[in-house]
């Protein structure tokens, strides 16, 4: 864990907050009176090239729980499970990594699939599938999953009431094995694991189901590692078959560490390793919170969990302010958007009418307006073509400055910054 950094009002004049990984956005900070700042730690790993190669092949040779030869049925088809484009695992590495045992213990090319782990995300591109896939992607079949197709899917049992489908290849697997990232998660605490499977790989009933009851019935935080959603998860995991995982601890620019191995133990290894990278120690809750969401630039879809971290640091009736490129606009679930503006309650109200095409967007609109029943929530964008759309109660804009002046006219007492979504704050006062 890390002391989030104080910056005296007299040190400096201007406060930068990240947009992207090299572009910031510059404001006068006279008016804060006391500035907390943190950022994940420096990257140990770069994401690429030879020296995490030798840092993959490390962590299969140390697994947890059971080497990859003793988790494979070399007599059955194997499935490659990798993350999407939303996510910058470097999955393209760790499958030529896994290839290469693979083939060394005698699965041939025609056994393995690569499965790509979508949930409710739009599809990727020939580039970005080509991006994640690498050389390996060239050499085997790949499948990109679709949650809303049933001819895909098939029902492989019930957890707590939830109808779990899988993407039916997953049913004639004989080993499926996970890559993917592990960063603090409001709705599961941590992904990772078997979250590439759950929602990854599982059909929109299912998806919408087990979010519902994370958000509404449940109340999870980041960074929280025992709770009912990664519970679930994992018996979905099981259901799947998931013999394996390869998980990174990314941080900005790099990787803090990867692990290998049985299912639960690399999460519980890769947790401990994130925790030490991303937990930043804060003394108090601010009236004025700054979230950078990078990496998560995408959309609003992915940027908005930037909200879910700030709420952790914003006092009641502070302003909580989201920092977001917003690359591809807010979008492809409108019905988040739309209901971004309604209460709370308005927003169960319609759920419990069953009448909305995109239940799963009005959980996620519950989780941010429940946030802004305490603080007022803002986005600050480069992307001027969101300019002046109201959301959330107030303009989308690209001036920062102009937010803070306008949340507190006669100055700020205190305000903390997050200069990256990989943080994960934590109050602690002392005695």
């Amino acid at each position: 864990m890390s002391i989030a950094e104080t910056i005296p009002e007299s040190d400096y004049d201007t406060l930068k907050v990240r947009m992207t990984a090299s572009d910031f956005i510059s404001i006068d900070r006279s008016a804060m009176k006391r500035l907390y700042v943190a950022q994940s730690r420096p990257a140990v790993l770069p994401k690429y090239g030879e020296t995490l190669r030798k840092a993959i092949e490390g962590a299969l040779d140390d697994s947890c729980g059971r080497s990859l030869a003793e988790a494979v049925d070399v007599s059955r088809p194997v499935m490659l499970v990798i993350d999407d484009h939303t996510r910058g695992t470097p999955t393209s590495l760790a499958l030529e990594v896994l290839y290469e045992r693979l083939r060394s213990i005698g699965v041939s090319d025609d056994q393995m699939t690569i499965l790509v782990s979508a949930g409710t995300h739009r599809p990727m591109s020939a580039e970005e599938v080509r991006s994640k896939t690498g050389e390996i992607g060239k050499r085997l079949k790949i499948v990109l999953h679709d949650c809303s197709d049933p001819e895909g899917l098939f029902l492989a049992g019930k957890i707590d009431e939830i109808p779990v489908w899988l993407n039916k290849r997953l049913r004639d697997a004989g080993t499926v094995i996970g890559i993917g990232s592990v960063v603090a998660h409001k709705f599961s605490g941590w992904s990772g694991g078997a979250k590439i499977i759950c929602p990854g790989l599982t059909g929109y009933e299912t998806i919408y189901r087990c979010h519902y009851k994370s958000i509404v019935e449940e109340r999870i935080v980041p960074g929280q590692c025992e709770n009912w959603f990664r519970s679930f998860i994992n018996k979905v995991g099981d259901l799947a078959g998931l013999k394996f995982c390869v998980n990174f601890v990314p941080t900005v620019g790099g990787i803090v560490g990867v692990a290998a191995g049985e299912p639960r133990e690399t999460l519980s290894r890769s947790i401990s390793l994130a925790e030490n990278a991303m937990t930043a120690c804060f003394p108090e809750r601010f009236d004025l919170v700054m979230v950078s969401s990078f990496p998560a630039t995408t959309d609003l879809w992915q940027s908005g969990k930037g909200f879910y971290i700030g709420e952790m640091l914003v006092r009641n009736g502070g302003t909580l302010v989201l920092v977001t490129p917003l690359d591809e606009g807010l979008g492809d679930h409108p019905d988040f958007i739309a209901l971004l503006d309604r209460k709370p309650s308005d927003i169960l109200g319609l759920l419990d009418s069953n009448k909305l095409s995109d239940p799963l967007a009005a959980v996620a609109a519950y989780a941010i307006r429940r946030i802004g029943e305490r603080c007022k929530l803002r986005i600050v964008t480069s992307n001027a073509a969101l300019h002046g759309q109201l959301l959330l109660g107030a303009p989308i804009t690209g001036d920062l400055a102009s937010v803070v002046l306008e949340a507190f006219p006669s100055g700020c007492g205190s305000a903390g910054q997050l200069n990256d979504s990989y943080v994960l704050p934590k109050i602690v006062t002392q005695a």
